[in-house]
């Protein structure tokens, strides 16, 4: 009753007049979000919601690098196998239960629970017992994750790992309410139900319209909090979102429309166009789980067709860089394998590929003839339609389907397809990236890929300290999976967004990560259009 309570004091509180105006910052979000559950996140528009709803052990800042969270600090063994957080004193849930460290031990054991078909259980495989209790062979108490008192988390590995406080900061590793999912199993994340930690709380959502948060006034640090409301708005439409943003329905947008980045920046205002180097990385996938996509020779042949300086140079145009590698160029001390053709003009790579198409049974009179299905947004659409001109032009017929981007997520993490196109964003770590690939990561290996030599590679290096000999390892996993032609990459993400001048406090950063908490508006100084 608590909780209630409280939430509709809240809703009264902000219909009564104010003193002051309500700081409101409205935010294009690209797509609707699948959940607002914490541990069952698995996009980047999901992502932001939940960082401005809640907050883990660790949790970013402006710049996107890991920092303090909801543990003010934490220590670790002469081993490096045990971690030691100390919460900050009185923290509190949004309804005002105390919240103790107990609540993070339970959020951690959530997303590791099979029940919970978190999408990125098998990144914490690191944690003791972490694969057993994800696949259901121990109980979720055997994950080494305690609580010795009230203000102190314990965290064990199975051996030392240099990325344990990066895992922590995402959103599957934050407290969750017991209280209130124990009441409300299905539907906790509600509006009036929902419980945060975070920075804000959940106001209203109205589907595929938008979501509106408020700020969090028990949140530890909400004194310096400068934004009262958030709306989050679903903007897949890319130029829609641009014309919202110039009538000042919106004030930043995470994405804006391919090739139109010199016509944006001569009639926005100074400062509004944004485009910074990303660790996300854009590729295509087979489902190696159905023909013909399982012969090694067809996903090699669909590969070499794809001009891939064609679509960065005359479709994106954003500076995107070109991609044949698993993983960006971008990793501090990494240097990526890649694929053996590169180098080789296209002409060269089409005869192989009619080659390849040959020897596996497609022909002119036969050809090969597929689905591809692939994300909505205007850069996906018009890369997807180049792609399928690159297959015709080695005698490919491929047909494309659009699909809502949520929906098409969760239509690759059910494995319901032959072929499609996907994004990921990693890390500063190649961990982050094999991962993608190994066997046990069913959630985001789409493909069904799995090969025993790169999954024992990809696990040596995971547990290897020696940063020269780690990076070695992971790119002898990385040589593997190219060899096997396991995902086709084709480039890596710019992070490109529309901001209009009187926001502040925007950083761009690799992991486009912009959590409201740090954002204020300030529009003290007039801005000239150009």
């Amino acid at each position: 009753m608590i909780g209630r309570w409280f939430i509709t004091a809240a809703f009264l509180a902000l219909a009564l007049p104010q003193a002051h105006a309500d700081v409101v910052l409205n935010r294009g979000n690209i797509a609707e979000p699948g959940t607002l559950d914490p541990q069952k996140y698995s996009t980047t528009y999901d992502n932001e919601i939940s960082r401005d709803l809640f907050e883990g052990l660790v949790t970013v800042d402006a710049n996107g690098a890991p920092i303090p969270g909801a543990a003010e600090s934490w220590t670790v063994s002469k081993d490096g196998s045990v971690y030691t957080f100390k919460l900050r004193p009185r923290l509190v849930w949004s309804d005002g239960k105390a919240i103790t460290a107990d609540d993070f031990v339970y959020g951690i054991r959530r997303g590791m629970d099979p029940a919970t078909h978190s999408w990125f259980a098998s990144l914490a495989y690191k944690i003791k017992n972490g694969k057993e209790v994800s696949e259901g062979t121990m109980p979720l108490t055997a994950l080494g994750v305690s609580a010795p008192n009230p203000q102190t988390v314990v965290v064990q590995l199975n051996q030392p790992s240099p990325t344990l406080i990066l895992l922590l900061s995402i959103p599957m590793m934050a407290p969750a309410p017991k209280h209130v999912i124990d009441r409300h199993p299905t539907d906790w994340t509600k509006p009036r139900t929902i419980v945060s930690n975070g920075a804000y709380m959940l106001a209203e959502w109205r589907p595929n319209d938008h979501i509106k948060l408020v700020r969090n006034s028990r949140f530890h640090d909400a004194q310096h909090v400068r934004i009262d409301v958030v709306n989050y708005f679903p903007t897949d439409d890319d130029a829609a979102a641009v014309k919202r943003l110039r009538a000042g329905e919106l004030d930043l947008n995470m994405r804006f429309p391919p090739n139109e980045i010199t016509q944006l920046r001569r009639v926005l205002p100074t400062g509004t166009v944004h485009v910074s180097s990303s660790i996300g990385v854009m590729y295509l996938v087979p489902n190696l789980k159905k023909a013909p996509f399982s012969d090694p020779r067809v996903r090699r042949a669909l590969s070499l067709a794809v001009d891939r300086e064609a679509i960065v140079a005359q479709i994106l145009r954003n500076g995107e860089p070109v991609n044949y590698s698993l993983m960006p160029p971008i990793i501090p001390g990494y240097t990526p394998a890649t694929l053996d053709f590169k180098g080789k003009t296209l002409a060269a790579r089409q005869a192989e590929a009619r080659q390849l198409l040959a020897q596996a049974g497609f022909t002119p009179q036969h050809p090969l003839r597929f689905e591809m299905n692939h994300r909505i947004g205007l850069a996906n659409k018009r890369v997807a339609i180049a792609i399928v001109d690159m297959f015709k032009a080695v005698g490919v017929d491929a047909t494309l389907l659009a699909g809502e981007v949520t929906a098409h997520y969760n239509r690759l993490r059910e494995h319901d397809f032959v072929f499609a196109d996907a994004g990921w964003y990693g890390n500063f770590d190649p961990e982050y990236y094999t991962y993608m690939l190994q066997s046990g990561s069913d959630e985001i290996n789409y493909g069904s890929y799995s090969n025993p030599e790169f999954d024992a590679k990809a696990a040596e290096a995971s547990r290897t300290i020696d940063p020269a000999r780690r990076m070695a390892l992971f790119r002898q996993a990385e040589q593997m999976a190219l060899a096997d032609n396991a995902i086709i990459p084709i480039y890596v993400y710019v992070n490109r967004a529309l901001v209009a001048p009187y926001v502040k406090g925007w950083v761009d950063n690799a992991h486009d990560f912009h959590p409201s908490r740090w954002l204020y508006i300030d529009k003290s100084g007039a801005t000239a259009s150009r």
